[in-house]
């Protein structure tokens, strides 16, 4: 009620009016709990594209506004199984990628693209979705400060951490051990998203260094790591 009223003000900025139609978009999005109807979310797509018309397209709300009708589209494929929508997702997102490469809106729109269509972890789709999203990680890293230290947050790459998290469980369950360690590394190196999932993280170093790669130098560098910012977790006994 509010964001459509707050829509129809003639002195709006064109921000302000982004803002009420963004926000239109998202009860429909997100306040159905997944649960909208492909018509419904179709009318989200036209709020965030009068959106766009209204700001303009070198506005800074680019990027995410193109990333939430991408996923509006993915979700009425999901709906109705219509290639057209799909595609319209697919272009979206490679647009983001290549576009904005190093913005939050970028990140967000890989990690939802890959973890929305991979669905078994042994299919070769999953294992190209996953390669896609390893390749932007690690081009992400080989990109930070050679001296940055493990546990440091880096603001432009917010969502990359969970990224790298989702990489690592995704090659654990593949059984691609050496390709797991190296994406809890990012993980590491990129920021974690508490202490408590870098002690968790640093554990799981520990234990696929020791028992997958019989790395027992490595393995005891991760447990004292751990130790030391998890003194009192019951794995340290």
């Amino acid at each position: 009620k509010y964001f459509l009223q707050a829509s129809r003000i003639k002195s709006a900025t064109p921000d302000e009016y982004c803002q009420a139609m963004t926000g239109l978009a998202f009860c429909i999005q997100f306040g159905s709990k997944g649960n909208a109807s492909a018509s419904e979310l179709e009318q989200a797509v036209s709020y965030y594209e009068k959106a766009i018309e209204k700001v303009g397209e070198s506005s800074k709300y680019i990027p995410f506004l193109k990333s939430m009708i991408a996923e509006c589209n993915f979700m009425i494929y999901e709906k109705n199984k219509d290639q057209a929508y799909l595609n319209k997702a697919e272009e979206l997102w490679t647009d983001l990628l290549s576009k904005y490469e190093n913005t939050i809106s970028a990140q967000d729109a890989l990690l939802y693209k890959s973890s929305r269509s991979i669905r078994d972890l042994n299919s070769n789709e999953s294992k190209e979705k996953l390669l896609e999203m390893d390749k932007y990680v690690e081009d992400i890293v080989s990109k930070l400060p050679k001296d940055k230290a493990i546990g440091d947050t880096n603001e432009q790459y917010l969502v990359a951490p969970a990224m790298a998290m989702m990489l690592g469980n995704a090659y654990f369950y593949r059984r691609e051990y050496e390709k797991a360690l190296r994406a809890y590394q990012y993980y590491l190196k990129l920021g974690p998203t508490s202490q408590r999932s870098k002690s968790d993280v640093l554990y799981k170093l520990a234990r696929i260094a020791e028992l997958k790669l019989k790395d027992k130098q490595l393995a005891l560098e991760y447990y004292k790591m751990f130790y030391t910012i998890d003194p009192n977790n019951i794995k340290t006994y």
